[in-house]
């Protein structure tokens, strides 16, 4: 067992335990704007039902964005 210490407390991974995260951002490349904004667009986008778009692309933008935002919000608890 792989123990770490981050800034939001430990971290165990158990021998065997799936791969982590494919990618991950740094704390302070978070912009609260740009995720908000994102939120929006990805919203927009899966409530025009006229649209062509890819809704398994745009709820997966709509995830990503509010990840960042509730993060945010976390990091700004903590300090």
């Amino acid at each position: 067992m792989v123990y770490a210490t981050g800034s939001l407390g430990e971290l165990g991974i158990a021998p065997g335990h799936t791969p982590l995260s494919d990618t991950a951002e740094r704390a302070d490349g978070l912009d609260e704007a740009e995720a908000i904004k994102a939120k929006e667009s990805a919203e927009q986008d899966l409530a025009n039902k006229e649209s062509t778009i890819d809704y398994a692309k745009a709820s997966a933008q709509l995830a990503e964005a509010v990840a960042r935002l509730k993060t945010i919000q976390k990091l700004r608890k903590n300090q």
